[in-house]
């Protein structure tokens, strides 16, 4: 099997276990007694692992090998699962929560980068967005999968959703075991953490609209759970993982909808309609919330949400050297994370002041986040503007 098939097929079963439990996450803490206020926080305290070990294992993993730290990843992944499973108290949730946090501090950056680097080194060249766009697609095929599974599960106990993850790691470790812990280009040179550079100003831009990102989906991710099950009597666990499927089904469709789109859109400019477009979902779901509505909305908004995601990540990959790559995959992360722990924070607090409310912090955290890409996109005009009168 080619490098590239192991990237895609590893992607696809890590992220189908990721998906097993997440259709009733937050409906699980909440019937172990958990508030809403407390799961956010317990979603805090997964941001804040990932947030304090990110740099360090991205770094760590620059160093030693990506697929070492990736496997150390789904070994904290498998803690995190069981202790989940058999939590029966607010600080059980917590500790899982921290176990899971690591787990994705040290996944985040250390398979991406170990196939981009190997892309380069046998085809010369930027990894190019139908690769980019084929590796989403099955990561949403995973995602889909795992949240189908997960909702029929659920239906018999909320907990079987936690244990099908826990085997799912178990064989996915099996499949990176596999893989042979090549040498980082990184490795092999005076590599300092003082040579990462953020200053970049179009890298500077991309964390900040990451973070925003962060903000928002970190408050989505708190809300859509408690807010469906108000407004939509008699769903069931079945029901959520049906509608958490159809959710990452729109990624699949979003995947080959980038392919097309990439090959006549500028990728900044793609960014910035895709986030208008969001921003506008999040007010529709504020103003009519009903049942039908926010399915369609929620469905979109994941739709637009993904066909962003391989243009960003190849914007993003373009503006890294091959030695620092995992580090700045991890602060690209870091980025994201921080912004989950915010949103996961600060919705618990707004939610108390009523679901409109929350929507509209949703929407204008991610209109804030069109600044920076039109700060992107003016100056990329710009430069072509000079070069077109210096030809």
């Amino acid at each position: 099997m080619s490098f590239e098939k192991k990237y895609i097929s590893i992607q696809f079963f890590q992220w189908l276990a990721i998906a097993l439990p997440l259709p009733i996450l937050v409906l699980y803490q909440q019937s172990l007694g958990l508030s809403l206020s407390e799961v956010g926080f317990s979603a805090a305290m997964y941001s804040t692992a990932a947030i304090v070990f990110e740099i360090p294992l991205g770094y760590l993993s620059d160093k030693l090998g990506r697929i070492q730290v990736y496997r150390i990843s789904i070994l904290f992944n498998i803690i995190g699962f069981l202790l989940f499973a058999s939590a029966s108290s607010y600080l059980h949730i917590l500790i899982a929560q921290f176990f899971l946090g690591i787990a994705r501090a040290a996944s985040s950056g250390t398979l991406d980068a170990w196939f981009v680097d190997n892309y380069i080194k046998y085809n010369s060249k930027q990894v190019p967005s139908k690769i980019w766009g084929n590796l989403y697609l099955w990561i949403h095929l995973g995602l889909m999968l795992g949240a189908l599974f997960g909702g029929f599960f659920a239906h018999f106990d909320y907990k079987y959703t936690l244990y099908a993850a826990t085997c799912m790691s178990v064989y996915l470790l099996c499949c990176a075991a596999k893989i042979n812990n090549t040498p980082n280009p990184g490795s092999q040179t005076s590599f300092k953490l003082s040579d990462i550079n953020i200053k970049n100003p179009t890298i500077n831009s991309l964390l900040i609209v990451n973070m925003l990102y962060g903000v928002s989906f970190g408050a989505l991710s708190i809300l859509w759970q408690p807010f469906l099950k108000l407004i939509a009597n008699g769903f069931t666990g079945f029901g959520f993982g049906l509608l958490n499927a159809l959710y990452f089904f729109m990624g699949v469709i979003a995947s080959k909808t980038f392919l097309y789109i990439s090959a006549k859109m500028k990728d900044t400019r793609f960014l910035i309609y895709m986030r208008s477009f969001q921003t506008l979902q999040f007010i529709l779901i504020a103003i009519f919330p009903n049942t039908v509505f926010f399915a369609i909305s929620y469905l979109l908004v994941f739709f637009l949400s993904s066909s962003e995601t391989p243009a960003f990540q190849k914007i993003y990959n373009s503006k890294l050297s091959c030695d620092t790559r995992s580090t700045m995959l991890s602060i690209e992360s870091f980025s994201k994370q921080a912004g989950f722990l915010i949103g996961s924070i600060l919705i618990g607090q707004i939610s108390s002041h009523g679901y409109t409310a929350s929507w509209i912090f949703c929407s204008l955290v991610l209109l804030l986040s069109i600044i920076p890409l039109m700060r992107i996109e003016l100056k990329a005009t710009k430069i072509n503007s000079i070069k077109s009168q210096a030809g």
